[in-house]
């Protein structure tokens, strides 16, 4: 079964794909490749740094890319155009919940022989 994806804008569908295919674009939507004005592009390397996770030395795309899978974390240029994080409203102890563990925390205090006189 083929796998099938389309596109959509506020005047219908504009693209459609099929395995990963791009097999259909609205009229409107299509231009003349000489109007694009498209030729090729060399993108030069990233320049080395240093980690501030391990303090390892990270050379080039390549490198970055292993040293962010080996850590299990996301380049902050990836993350652009992502909505933000909602923040969570803290947890507020009621008063007797604040008593109690003043209570408990004194009772191990005094188990431990803190307040003795020596």
């Amino acid at each position: 079964m083929a796998k099938y994806k389309a596109r959509y804008d506020k005047d219908g569908k504009a693209y459609e794909w099929v395995d990963g295919e791009l097999v259909w674009v609205r009229p409107d939507l299509q231009a003349p490749v000489e109007s694009l004005g498209v030729s090729a592009a060399v993108v030069g390397d990233i320049p080395d740094f240093v980690s501030t996770i391990d303090g390892s030395v990270v050379r080039g795309r390549s490198g970055l890319r292993d040293h962010c899978a080996r850590h299990n974390v996301t380049p902050m240029e990836e993350l652009k155009g992502l909505p933000p994080k909602t923040t969570v409203t803290p947890y507020q102890p009621t008063r007797q919940e604040r008593e109690a563990t003043k209570r408990t925390m004194h009772q191990i205090a005094d188990q431990r022989g803190y307040f003795r006189n020596h």
